[in-house]
């Protein structure tokens, strides 16, 4: 008996020359068609037909009742209730904070505070304004107290 193992058996050689590999079928262009301009999709009143761009039951349209909200004003009452809310709650902690910032003369901070609570540039806009304002109201009111006690004295 040899000690000796086997050597493996060696895989037949490749052919040296492969034969050229077929290329793939060209595949057809597609052409595309021209489009047709569009349609006009604007809606047409109903001619009681099922089908069609008029389909549906004729109907007479209602007017619609202008409310105040579509003006773009707010009412008395609203402002008077929203008044004696400020009035009970007080105001918020970023409000008192862009109070401070405007007190300050750091308007610009004050907005993108605002910005950055509130979420959108118009809306800080409109507190910036607004506490603006409770600023301003403040001021007059400092002032006259201290005409008062100048007065008194």
């Amino acid at each position: 008996m040899s000690s000796k193992k086997a050597a493996p058996a060696k895989a037949p050689a490749k052919a040296a020359a492969k034969a050229p590999a077929k290329a793939a079928p060209a595949k057809p262009v597609r052409v595309r068609k021209e489009k047709k301009p569009t349609q006009d999709l604007t809606i047409k009143t109903p001619l009681g037909i099922a089908r069609g761009l008029k389909r549906g039951f004729p109907v007479t349209k209602r007017t619609r009742k202008i409310r105040t909200a579509d003006v773009r004003r707010i009412g008395k009452r609203t402002k008077f209730v929203r008044e004696v809310i400020r009035e009970v709650s007080g105001y918020a902690p970023y409000e008192r904070r862009i109070i401070e910032l405007m007190r300050v003369g750091l308007d610009k901070r004050a907005l993108k505070l605002a910005k950055r609570k509130i979420g959108t540039h118009r809306r800080a806009l409109k507190k910036r304004e607004e506490m603006g304002n409770v600023v301003s109201l403040q001021r007059l009111a400092a002032s006259r107290a201290k005409e008062d006690a100048e007065e008194q004295q």
